[in-house]
Protein backbone atom coordinates (compact mmCIF):
# COMPACT_ATOMS: atom_id res chain seq x y z
CA UNK A 1 0.00 0.00 0.00
CA UNK A 2 1.55 3.27 -0.78
CA UNK A 3 0.90 6.68 1.40
CA UNK A 4 1.45 9.59 0.05
CA UNK A 5 3.04 12.63 2.30
CA UNK A 6 0.09 14.77 2.47
CA UNK A 7 -1.74 11.23 3.76
CA UNK A 8 1.04 11.05 6.63
CA UNK A 9 0.68 14.85 7.71
CA UNK A 10 -3.18 14.06 8.30
CA UNK A 11 -3.19 11.74 11.52
CA UNK A 12 -7.07 11.25 11.43
CA UNK A 13 -7.09 10.19 8.23
CA UNK A 14 -8.75 6.56 8.72
CA UNK A 15 -8.05 3.47 6.38
CA UNK A 16 -10.04 0.94 5.36
CA UNK A 17 -7.88 -2.74 5.22
CA UNK A 18 -10.11 -5.25 3.40
CA UNK A 19 -9.79 -8.88 2.79
CA UNK A 20 -11.34 -12.63 2.13
CA UNK A 21 -10.42 -15.00 5.28
CA UNK A 22 -7.46 -17.43 6.01
CA UNK A 23 -4.30 -16.44 3.33
CA UNK A 24 -5.32 -13.43 2.08
CA UNK A 25 -6.14 -11.93 5.81
CA UNK A 26 -2.90 -13.25 7.05
CA UNK A 27 -1.02 -11.55 4.45
CA UNK A 28 -3.60 -8.60 5.23
CA UNK A 29 -1.81 -8.35 8.75
CA UNK A 30 1.45 -7.68 7.74
CA UNK A 31 0.17 -4.44 7.48
CA UNK A 32 -0.67 -4.17 10.93
CA UNK A 33 2.55 -1.38 11.23
CA UNK A 34 0.17 0.97 9.34
CA UNK A 35 -2.96 -0.12 10.79
CA UNK A 36 -1.49 0.93 14.30
CA UNK A 37 -0.18 4.58 12.61
CA UNK A 38 -3.33 5.62 11.49
CA UNK A 39 -7.11 5.14 12.75
CA UNK A 40 -8.24 2.05 10.95
CA UNK A 41 -10.49 -0.81 10.60
CA UNK A 42 -10.48 -3.90 8.96
CA UNK A 43 -13.10 -5.98 6.99
CA UNK A 44 -12.98 -9.61 6.34
CA UNK A 45 -15.28 -12.86 5.84
CA UNK A 46 -17.50 -14.20 8.90
CA UNK A 47 -16.37 -18.29 9.01
CA UNK A 48 -14.39 -20.55 11.52
CA UNK A 49 -11.05 -18.73 11.09
CA UNK A 50 -10.50 -16.92 14.02
CA UNK A 51 -9.83 -13.22 12.92
CA UNK A 52 -10.33 -11.21 16.07
CA UNK A 53 -7.53 -12.60 17.48
CA UNK A 54 -5.38 -10.07 15.94
CA UNK A 55 -6.22 -7.02 17.91
CA UNK A 56 -7.96 -5.33 15.38
CA UNK A 57 -10.95 -3.24 15.18
CA UNK A 58 -13.00 -5.87 12.37
CA UNK A 59 -15.91 -5.81 11.25
CA UNK A 60 -17.29 -9.26 9.44
CA UNK A 61 -19.23 -10.22 5.83
CA UNK A 62 -20.90 -13.10 4.67
CA UNK A 63 -18.75 -15.11 2.89
CA UNK A 64 -19.82 -15.46 -0.41
CA UNK A 65 -18.72 -19.03 -0.89
CA UNK A 66 -17.82 -18.36 -4.55
CA UNK A 67 -21.73 -18.81 -5.89
CA UNK A 68 -21.52 -16.67 -8.24
CA UNK A 69 -19.24 -19.51 -9.95
CA UNK A 70 -23.10 -21.20 -10.55
CA UNK A 71 -22.15 -23.52 -13.68
CA UNK A 72 -19.15 -25.82 -14.35
CA UNK A 73 -16.10 -24.84 -16.70
CA UNK A 74 -14.13 -26.98 -18.93
CA UNK A 75 -11.18 -28.03 -16.07
CA UNK A 76 -12.92 -26.54 -13.36
CA UNK A 77 -16.76 -28.04 -11.63
CA UNK A 78 -18.79 -25.60 -10.38
CA UNK A 79 -17.85 -23.39 -7.50
CA UNK A 80 -14.26 -23.81 -8.00
CA UNK A 81 -12.55 -20.48 -8.75
CA UNK A 82 -9.64 -20.89 -11.04
CA UNK A 83 -8.59 -18.59 -13.78
CA UNK A 84 -9.38 -18.96 -17.66
CA UNK A 85 -7.01 -16.38 -19.99
CA UNK A 86 -6.70 -16.29 -23.76
CA UNK A 87 -2.88 -16.62 -24.79
CA UNK A 88 -0.46 -15.97 -27.42
CA UNK A 89 2.13 -13.38 -29.26
CA UNK A 90 -0.36 -11.60 -31.74
CA UNK A 91 -2.67 -9.47 -29.40
CA UNK A 92 -5.03 -8.83 -32.02
CA UNK A 93 -5.62 -13.04 -32.18
CA UNK A 94 -5.51 -12.69 -28.30
CA UNK A 95 -8.70 -10.14 -28.28
CA UNK A 96 -10.51 -12.52 -31.00
CA UNK A 97 -10.11 -15.38 -29.02
CA UNK A 98 -11.16 -14.49 -25.79
CA UNK A 99 -14.29 -12.46 -27.82
CA UNK A 100 -14.89 -16.03 -29.09
CA UNK A 101 -14.46 -17.72 -25.90
CA UNK A 102 -17.45 -15.56 -24.28
CA UNK A 103 -19.26 -15.87 -26.44
CA UNK A 104 -19.69 -12.33 -27.39
CA UNK A 105 -22.62 -11.21 -29.92
CA UNK A 106 -23.00 -8.49 -32.10
CA UNK A 107 -24.00 -5.47 -29.63
CA UNK A 108 -22.22 -6.82 -27.25
CA UNK A 109 -19.57 -5.05 -25.21
CA UNK A 110 -16.75 -6.55 -22.90
CA UNK A 111 -13.63 -5.82 -21.15
CA UNK A 112 -10.54 -6.63 -22.07
CA UNK A 113 -7.17 -6.48 -19.75
CA UNK A 114 -3.69 -7.69 -20.33
CA UNK A 115 -2.12 -10.12 -17.48
CA UNK A 116 1.21 -11.42 -16.46
CA UNK A 117 2.48 -14.57 -14.56
CA UNK A 118 3.87 -13.36 -11.09
CA UNK A 119 7.75 -13.80 -11.06
CA UNK A 120 7.19 -16.58 -7.97
CA UNK A 121 6.06 -19.40 -10.00
CA UNK A 122 8.76 -18.92 -12.71
CA UNK A 123 9.82 -22.31 -11.19
CA UNK A 124 6.65 -24.42 -11.64
CA UNK A 125 5.58 -26.25 -14.64
CA UNK A 126 1.97 -25.79 -16.77
CA UNK A 127 0.82 -28.83 -19.33
CA UNK A 128 0.95 -27.66 -22.63
CA UNK A 129 -1.29 -29.84 -24.65
CA UNK A 130 -0.56 -27.81 -27.80
CA UNK A 131 3.13 -28.72 -28.17
CA UNK A 132 2.26 -30.79 -31.11
CA UNK A 133 -0.47 -28.82 -32.55
CA UNK A 134 1.75 -28.18 -36.18
CA UNK A 135 2.94 -31.22 -36.47
CA UNK A 136 1.06 -34.31 -38.34
CA UNK A 137 0.43 -38.08 -36.85
CA UNK A 138 2.51 -38.76 -40.14
CA UNK A 139 5.05 -36.76 -39.08
CA UNK A 140 5.34 -37.76 -35.47
CA UNK A 141 5.57 -41.52 -36.72
CA UNK A 142 8.21 -40.57 -39.21
CA UNK A 143 10.51 -39.29 -36.29
CA UNK A 144 9.60 -42.36 -34.38
CA UNK A 145 11.09 -44.42 -36.63
CA UNK A 146 13.78 -42.49 -37.14
CA UNK A 147 14.79 -42.59 -33.37
CA UNK A 148 14.43 -45.95 -33.38
CA UNK A 149 16.12 -47.40 -36.70
CA UNK A 150 18.66 -44.34 -36.27
CA UNK A 151 20.16 -44.08 -32.42
CA UNK A 152 23.22 -42.67 -34.00
CA UNK A 153 25.45 -44.16 -31.58
CA UNK A 154 23.18 -42.78 -28.51
CA UNK A 155 22.79 -43.77 -24.97
CA UNK A 156 19.48 -46.30 -24.55
CA UNK A 157 18.39 -43.49 -21.99
CA UNK A 158 18.83 -41.00 -24.51
CA UNK A 159 17.15 -42.85 -27.31
CA UNK A 160 14.19 -43.86 -24.28
CA UNK A 161 13.87 -40.22 -23.58
CA UNK A 162 13.51 -39.01 -27.28
CA UNK A 163 11.20 -41.87 -27.57
CA UNK A 164 9.13 -40.76 -24.34
CA UNK A 165 8.68 -37.25 -25.33
CA UNK A 166 7.01 -38.04 -29.11
CA UNK A 167 4.73 -40.37 -27.25
CA UNK A 168 3.88 -37.29 -25.45
CA UNK A 169 3.60 -35.61 -28.33
CA UNK A 170 1.53 -37.52 -29.94
CA UNK A 171 -0.81 -38.13 -26.80
CA UNK A 172 -1.07 -34.13 -26.43
CA UNK A 173 -2.28 -33.79 -30.31
CA UNK A 174 -4.78 -36.64 -30.20
CA UNK A 175 -6.29 -34.64 -26.79
CA UNK A 176 -5.97 -31.38 -29.02
CA UNK A 177 -7.35 -32.84 -31.93
CA UNK A 178 -10.48 -35.42 -30.91
CA UNK A 179 -11.30 -34.32 -27.47
CA UNK A 180 -11.19 -30.74 -27.42
CA UNK A 181 -14.89 -29.77 -29.43
CA UNK A 182 -17.06 -26.93 -28.41
CA UNK A 183 -19.72 -28.47 -25.59
CA UNK A 184 -23.05 -27.34 -25.57
CA UNK A 185 -24.33 -25.80 -22.32
CA UNK A 186 -27.06 -29.04 -21.62
CA UNK A 187 -24.45 -31.59 -21.97
CA UNK A 188 -21.30 -29.14 -20.24
CA UNK A 189 -21.45 -31.02 -17.14
CA UNK A 190 -21.37 -34.59 -18.10
CA UNK A 191 -18.69 -33.66 -21.07
CA UNK A 192 -16.71 -31.44 -19.22
CA UNK A 193 -16.60 -34.43 -16.39
CA UNK A 194 -12.76 -35.99 -18.14
CA UNK A 195 -11.62 -32.73 -18.33
CA UNK A 196 -12.07 -31.99 -14.10
CA UNK A 197 -10.81 -35.00 -13.42
CA UNK A 198 -7.18 -34.37 -15.77
CA UNK A 199 -7.16 -31.33 -14.25
CA UNK A 200 -6.97 -32.47 -10.97
CA UNK A 201 -4.25 -35.20 -11.62
CA UNK A 202 -2.04 -32.28 -13.23
CA UNK A 203 -3.31 -30.61 -10.26
CA UNK A 204 -1.57 -32.98 -7.55
CA UNK A 205 1.31 -33.58 -9.79
CA UNK A 206 2.42 -30.17 -8.97
CA UNK A 207 1.79 -28.38 -12.02
CA UNK A 208 -0.11 -25.02 -12.16
CA UNK A 209 -2.35 -24.98 -15.24
CA UNK A 210 -2.60 -26.10 -18.62
CA UNK A 211 -2.53 -24.84 -22.13
CA UNK A 212 -4.78 -25.97 -24.28
CA UNK A 213 -6.75 -24.84 -28.03
CA UNK A 214 -9.28 -22.84 -27.99
CA UNK A 215 -12.87 -24.55 -29.61
CA UNK A 216 -14.19 -21.33 -30.17
CA UNK A 217 -11.51 -19.63 -32.41
CA UNK A 218 -8.98 -21.55 -34.74
CA UNK A 219 -5.42 -20.88 -33.96
CA UNK A 220 -6.34 -19.51 -30.49
CA UNK A 221 -4.59 -21.12 -27.05
CA UNK A 222 -6.02 -20.35 -24.14
CA UNK A 223 -4.45 -20.90 -20.62
CA UNK A 224 -6.39 -22.59 -17.11
CA UNK A 225 -4.49 -21.41 -13.82
CA UNK A 226 -5.32 -23.48 -10.63
CA UNK A 227 -4.79 -20.46 -8.88
CA UNK A 228 -5.78 -16.94 -9.54
CA UNK A 229 -2.99 -15.37 -7.77
CA UNK A 230 -0.79 -16.99 -10.27
CA UNK A 231 -1.11 -13.96 -12.67
CA UNK A 232 -2.32 -10.25 -12.47
CA UNK A 233 -3.51 -7.52 -14.43
CA UNK A 234 -0.34 -5.23 -16.14
CA UNK A 235 -1.94 -2.92 -18.44
CA UNK A 236 -5.66 -0.57 -18.59
CA UNK A 237 -8.85 -2.40 -18.85
CA UNK A 238 -9.88 -1.61 -22.56
CA UNK A 239 -14.02 -2.26 -23.65
CA UNK A 240 -15.06 -3.10 -27.09
CA UNK A 241 -18.43 -3.33 -28.77
CA UNK A 242 -19.13 -5.87 -31.02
Amino acid sequence: MWVSREMDEKKNVKICFAASSGGHYEQLMMLKPLMEKYDSFVITEKTDYSAEAKGEKTYFMKQVNRQYINSSNRFSPEGIEWLYLAIGTDEAAVVETTKAEICAAAGDRFSYCPFELSDSINYRKVVDLTVADNSTYEQLDELVEATVRNPSCRTRSAVKKDLEKLLIDTYCKLLSDYIFEPVESVDSDVMYAPFQTMAQYFKRKGYIGIIYKSTRYSGGKNLVLFDKNYAQPIGPIREYII
